[in-house]
């Protein structure tokens, strides 16, 4: 059996809420967060011993993240914004990340949930699920 020691992801300056943990086939991390020093969305992956950390949305968009990978490891990220109460989306594909607003009558409570379909590799259907 294979042991798991914990790791120093970010440090205490970078503080990071409201994350989202994903494993990709190969086992490696996958994370969505907040970091709330800086007011950004944040992912981080790990490959082999190599953490990257990439900002998918400059604006001062936060909470609530929401991580799912598709079947080739892309990561998609749905997050709350706080500042103008909408639902958002993240995606990354070719290395560039996407972002769009998915609901902006969001008045109810800032909680998702993300989820991907595969059923053809190319087609995805989102599900968010709303919590009043």
């Amino acid at each position: 059996m294979d042991v798991i020691l914990p790791q120093l992801i970010v440090q205490i300056h970078m503080w990071g809420v409201y994350n989202s943990l994903k494993l990709d086939s190969l086992g490696n991390p996958h994370i969505s967060y907040y970091d709330a020093t800086n007011k950004r969305l944040k992912y981080a992956s790990r490959s082999g011993t190599t953490w990257t950390f990439e900002i998918p949305d400059t604006g001062n968009v936060r909470e609530y993240t929401s991580l799912a990978l598709d079947s080739l490891g892309n990561p998609h990220i749905s997050y709350y914004d706080n500042n103008n109460c909408n639902l958002k989306y993240a995606s990354k594909s070719g290395g560039v990340w996407h972002t769009n607003t998915v609901n902006s009558t969001w008045t109810c409570e800032n909680y998702n949930s993300l989820s991907l379909d595969s059923a053809k590799q190319s087609t995805y259907k989102l599900h968010w699920r709303r919590v009043c």
